[in-house]
């Protein structure tokens, strides 16, 4: 993994990254990946980086921040009042794509 990050490394080095509206790293979420970005964002001075966990390994752990919120608001009626937490905190359209994620978990 590392001869991989020291080849990103030289790419990104060649190339103009303050030209860059955005800079993204998205990735799953293996322990090695994280601390290499890290790594790399602050040996090239990029301050203006974001990382994103992918699609499908953060639908993987859903279920997980499910149970995380639903036990800190100590909710009866679980599945209401997460829907309600998520529509009143997101918006609508965010917070309805949120809760039927969560649902679907």
């Amino acid at each position: 993994m590392d001869d991989f990050f020291d080849l990103l490394k030289s790419h990104l080095a060649g190339i103009n990254l303050d030209e860059a509206s955005e800079i993204v790293f998205c990735a799953d979420g293996g322990k090695g990946i994280w601390p290499r970005t890290e790594k790399l964002i602050t040996e090239l001075g990029i301050f203006h980086a974001k990382q994103i966990l992918d699609y499908t390994h953060a639908k993987q752990n859903v279920s997980i921040v499910k149970t995380i919120v639903a036990n800190a608001l100590k909710l009866a009626d679980k599945e209401r009042k997460i829907e309600k937490y998520f529509l009143v905190r997101f918006g609508t359209c965010c917070g309805q794509g949120i809760f039927m994620t969560l649902k679907d978990s």
